[in-house]
């Protein structure tokens, strides 16, 4: 049951996340944002989702589109959340290099 549960996360987020192409190229851009957010929340691992929500934010802030101190801090928590999570999959790649060896001796 679990394996189910994973793989269907992973459809979910592909899922939004095609979701929010297809609504960036049809000029939908909030739909599309809230569409790579879902995407974000179900898997923070999610580059494609989390490149294109940065992606329609830069347009808007570029563009003059928005309230600029709104789109400033959804960019900077994009990104702390996208370096969060780089710094745990580094963690997590340390941490097993050092674990492995321990436990096939």
């Amino acid at each position: 049951m679990a394996k189910h549960e994973k793989s269907s996360r992973e459809i979910k987020t592909q899922a939004f996340t095609n979701l929010g192409n297809l609504l960036w190229s049809s000029y939908r851009w909030v739909e599309a944002y809230d569409a790579y957010k879902q995407a974000i929340i179900l898997d923070s691992r999610n580059g494609t989702a989390s490149a294109g929500a940065l992606k329609i934010l830069r347009y808007a802030y570029s563009n003059h589109i928005g309230d600029k101190d709104l789109l400033t801090k959804e960019i900077e928590d994009l990104a702390a959340r996208v370096n969060l999570q780089a710094k745990t999959v580094q963690f997590q790649m340390i941490f097993a290099s050092k674990i492995e060896p321990l436990l096939t001796t």
